[in-house]
């Protein structure tokens, strides 16, 4: 699940070639937990401003939900996320992880309450975009017994960087 507000939040067109990240870093991380049975990204503004972001969202199956924006109150996104895990959690028994990508303490709560119920949680936030409550409970004693992961951007794109380098 894919907060692209959250996701963009310190992004910057000159080094990102036109992507505000790349989707294909997301996707094969959530790979390394098993097959996904959904990935979405939810955005509120005009993502077809982008059409290279939007040609590889379809190219790694990332579905595209827009959600409503209020100039007062923000984008839903996160609301719409959390109903959806939640649906998830209660009608897909058999998922044991959540990848979810973004750094608001908004999802707090969703993190304690997928830990309740037994589910691993992995986060993936930009340096600096993280609320130091919900990398907390991400890493709370529930969440190392499950094996839930926080894990930042940055470092997963240098990974993947390297790997390309050495020609893996």
């Amino acid at each position: 699940f894919i907060d692209h507000d959250n996701r963009c939040g310190s992004w910057d067109d000159k080094k990102s070639h036109g992507l505000p990240y790349k989707i294909d870093i997301l996707v094969k991380k959530a790979l390394d937990y098993g097959y996904p049975l959904t990935a979405r990204c939810y955005y509120p503004k005009n993502i077809y401003k982008f059409p290279l972001f939007k040609k590889n969202c379809d190219r790694y199956g990332v579905e595209l939900i827009r959600v409503k924006f209020d100039e007062y109150k923000g984008s839903i996104a996160d609301g719409e996320i959390i109903c959806d895990c939640m649906e998830i959690l209660f009608t897909q028994e058999d998922v044991k992880t959540f990848v979810l990508c973004t750094g608001d303490k908004d999802f707090t709560p969703l993190v304690k309450k997928l830990h309740e119920y037994g589910k691993k949680v992995i986060v993936i936030s930009r340096r600096g975009n993280e609320a130091m409550m919900l990398v907390d409970e991400v890493n709370s004693d529930d969440g190392e017994k499950l094996g839930s992961e926080f894990h930042y951007y940055e470092i997963l794109e240098e990974l993947e960087r390297q790997k390309y380098n050495r020609g893996v």
